[in-house]
C-alpha cells in the first residue's frame, strides 16, 4: 500500500491536541474536519467543550481552519458561532483546499496539520499537500457514512501485535 495513505500521527481526538503539542510538531496552523472530527453527523452547533478546545489552539497563536466535504449551509452552521474560518466543499481527497489555504494564510504545508477521521478523505488530502497527517477516532458510528467499516482503513488503524 502507497505511503499516501499512512497517518502521520494517530490520536484518540482533537483533545489531544494542544498548544505544547503544536509546538512540539513545529506547526503554525491546523485544519480539522468538521463531520465525525469535530461533531457527530447531526450535530449543528458547536458544542461547549469543542468551542473551548478551539479558544485554547487560536488564544496560542494557531491559526485554525475547518475543511468539509461538506455543504456550506451545513458548515457555517457550525463554523460562524465561534467566528471560525472554514471551507466548504473541499473536494477532499484533493489537496487544492489546503494548498490554497496554506498560500492565503502564509503558512508552508510542513507547518499545519489536517485532521480528521478518515484515511481516504483527511490523510490521503494531507500526505498530497505536504501538509502531517493527523487520524482521530471517529466521533459516533453511522452506517451510511462510517467509511472505516472499509477493509483497508481497518487494517491501518488496528495497532499491529509485536
Amino acid at each position: 500500500m502507497n505511503h499516501l495513505y499512512y497517518p502521520d500521527i494517530i490520536l484518540r481526538s482533537v483533545n489531544d491536541i494542544t498548544p505544547e503539542w503544536m509546538t512540539s510538531h513545529s506547526l503554525k496552523g491546523l485544519f480539522v474536519d468538521l463531520d465525525n472530527t469535530l461533531a457527530g453527523y447531526r450535530a449543528n452547533e458547536p458544542n461547549e467543550e469543542v468551542g473551548s478546545w478551539i479558544k485554547s489552539i487560536r488564544d496560542a497563536g494557531y491559526s485554525i481552519i475547518v475543511l468539509s466535504n461538506a455543504g456550506a449551509k451545513r458548515v457555517a452552521a457550525f463554523c460562524d458561532p465561534l467566528n471560525l474560518p472554514y471551507v466548504a466543499k473541499a473536494h477532499k481527497p484533493k489537496p487544492d483546499a489546503l494548498l490554497r489555504v496554506c498560500e492565503e494564510n502564509g503558512l508552508q504545508p510542513e507547518q499545519t496539520a489536517m485532521v480528521g477521521d478518515q484515511i481516504f478523505t483527511d490523510v490521503l488530502s494531507a500526505n498530497r499537500a505536504g501538509v502531517k497527517s493527523v487520524i482521530v477516532e471517529p466521533l459516533t458510528r453511522n452506517v451510511l457514512f462510517d467509511f472505516r467499516r472499509n477493509v483497508l482503513e481497518k487494517k491501518y488503524l488496528t495497532p499491529k501485535k509485536v
